[in-house]
């Protein structure tokens, strides 16, 4: 590990189901929503997705904080299905009548450690 970063978890480049997750012990109550507006840089860690549900992004930003964020198939998931995992990105949220909400993501790279 390298002095003052942390290494974080990169998992598998696919899109888990709830089975899989539950199968590998992959535990994501460490991660909690974003509330605030803004541009944020992070790694893109899991993708989960549930029967009909939402497709689900685990992030670490530079920060530390852990964040997931929610994209919906109406939405065309946000541009986010094809990202692969393992991207550090620019992840931006906006604010909506209904919370905040992610806008856009740019890829910045791939890598493992932020």
């Amino acid at each position: 590990m390298n002095e003052g970063r942390e290494e974080i978890r990169i998992y598998e480049d696919k899109i888990y189901n709830s089975r899989e997750m539950q199968k590998q012990n992959i535990c994501t109550t460490d991660y909690e929503f974003n509330y605030e507006e803004g541009t944020f840089e992070g790694i893109l860690q899991l993708k989960a997705q549930s029967f009909n549900g939402p497709l689900r992004l685990f992030f670490q930003f530079v920060d530390g904080r852990k964040i997931i964020v929610l994209t919906w198939w109406y939405d065309r998931y946000a541009g986010m299905k094809d990202v692969p995992v393992g991207s550090r990105m620019n992840l931006t949220f906006v604010k909506k009548a209904k919370g905040v909400f992610l806008a856009k993501g740019e890829i910045l790279g791939k890598t493992g450690e932020i």
